[in-house]
């Protein structure tokens, strides 16, 4: 691109075409905010439905329920961002579960 054309103005300058391109794109996202409309109105609501109290909590658990599922943890995977692996829930099952 030998040449851009900005807001009437003709950049033949590379350093300015790349500014320009620059200054367009690190900006985009305010302009298209500026064009949304106004939310006062609309928060996030609106597009929620009404809580459960106690949506945490479900329907009680029992311990034979939690040792299944930790019995069927597959060892050879990794641990999560807890840093807590399969080897290590399944040593520790009967802390977890309480027996």
């Amino acid at each position: 691109m030998n040449a851009l054309n900005v807001n009437g103005s003709k950049l033949e300058d590379r350093n300015n075409i790349y500014n320009a391109f620059n200054d367009n794109f690190a900006t985009l996202g305010d302009k298209l905010v500026e064009k949304l409309p106004s939310s006062r109105t609309n928060t996030f609501k609106n597009y929620l439905s009404s809580s459960t109290k106690n949506s945490i909590f479900s329907h009680p658990t029992h311990e034979y329920e939690i040792s299944s599922l930790i019995r069927k943890l597959k060892e050879n995977k990794s641990p999560g961002p807890d840093n807590f692996g399969p080897k290590l829930v399944k040593s520790m099952e009967y802390a977890i579960i309480g027996i």
